[in-house]
């Protein structure tokens, strides 16, 4: 019964202020048209379009039904002979409450069912992003665990009679693949991280050179051979963010030029206005292929068909992980092909106006 209450009668501020904004907005446009020859018949069809606003962007039936009482009473107080006093005897006035009243029960009805059909696709394609990343999840962990598996069954095998440098090279094997799918984890937890949409994020004042000094340290230790070039602001600035997981997203970003698009060169710019902070990472690799790049993010798909046995050529779980986490922190994110050659990955932090301000090292 409360529930059934509550969908009836919502009480959000939001959809009071709302209907308050647009219902004195009418009486507003009404007044000023007065003077170019507007009656009370014009008034009637912009108070009915003030209803239907109202209707159309609160929710449940509650505020659409009050604004056609409203908008009926004002019509006939302030637009209707004699004018600022209720005439209760016209029949017009009886038909544009009726109207006003038909408006709002019609439009609320249409939006909740809108707003409803709504929320069951996007439950629908949530179920199916998570069916395919536990899939893909299942198929991309299966072929590290085999090496894995394989490197130490070779090991305990003593009919191998391995040398020392054989085993030095199964071991660091294991190592990487063990690695790798720890970066595969961390991915899946992001994930389920911020894929709610009561995602809260621990925002902190970040300094940008110090997020970006934390990845690159990680970085080098694992591809020492890739060139790292970094640019970030001369002034001391701290940007609202969740350190770990933009550490994350720069993180996934340097790793896939540099493993699917084979980059010997990555560029990290960091520039900042008043209203947000853009990092770039861009590279000398050999790009992303066009029919595959606006699908990056959504799908799960190889980068590129360079060495297609390789399952770990899949990279869509780390770009979702950059898109959702960004979005998460209200930026935008985003991904091209440099006419020069190479790829070009982007995303905006917004700044929070109590963080403008900056001061000089």
């Amino acid at each position: 019964m409360k529930k059934k209450l509550a969908a009836l009668f919502p009480r959000r501020w939001q959809d009071g202020v709302c209907s308050i904004v647009l219902m004195v907005s009418t009486v507003d446009i009404s007044l000023l048209l007065q003077p170019i020859g507007a009656d009370e018949n014009h008034a009637s069809l912009i108070m009915v379009l003030g209803v239907l606003f109202v209707s159309r962007f609160t929710n449940g039936y509650f505020y659409g039904t009050v604004s056609a009482l409203v908008a009926a009473v004002l019509t006939n107080y302030i637009f209707m002979s004699p004018y600022y006093q209720f005439e209760l005897q016209d029949p017009s006035y009886t038909m544009t409450f009726v109207v006003m009243l038909c408006v709002a029960m019609v439009t609320s009805t249409m939006t909740s069912h809108i707003k409803k059909q709504e929320q069951i696709q996007i439950e629908a394609e949530r179920e199916r992003l998570r069916a395919n990343l536990m899939r893909s999840m299942g198929h991309d962990l299966r072929t590290p665990l085999t090496s894995i598996i394989g490197c130490t069954d070779a090991i305990l095998d003593t009919s191998n009679h391995l040398t020392q440098d054989e085993v030095y090279n199964l071991l660091v094997n294991m190592r990487d693949e063990a690695e790798w799918m720890i970066s595969m984890v961390e991915n899946l937890l992001s994930v389920t991280r911020v894929g709610g949409a009561s995602c809260q994020l621990t925002k902190r004042p970040e300094v940008p050179e110090e997020i970006v000094g934390e990845v690159l340290e990680k970085f080098e230790k694992h591809y020492p051979s890739v060139s790292v070039d970094v640019e970030v602001p001369d002034t001391w600035i701290e940007i609202p963010m969740d350190g770990m997981l933009i550490e994350q997203v720069l993180y996934n970003l340097m790793e896939n030029a540099a493993v699917h698009g084979q980059a010997s060169e990555i560029r990290v710019t960091v520039t900042c206005d008043r209203q947000y902070a853009r990092f770039t990472v861009d590279n000398n690799g050999q790009g992303i292929p066009e029919d595959r790049l606006k699908d990056l993010g959504t799908a799960f798909m190889n980068m590129t068909d360079t060495n297609a046995g390789d399952q770990k050529q899949n990279m869509g779980i780390g770009v979702m992980v950059c898109r959702d986490i960004i979005r998460a922190h209200q930026g935008e994110f985003g991904i091209r092909n440099l006419p020069e050659g190479g790829a070009e990955a982007y995303f905006t932090l917004p700044m929070e106006e109590e963080q403008h301000g900056t001061h000089q090292r």
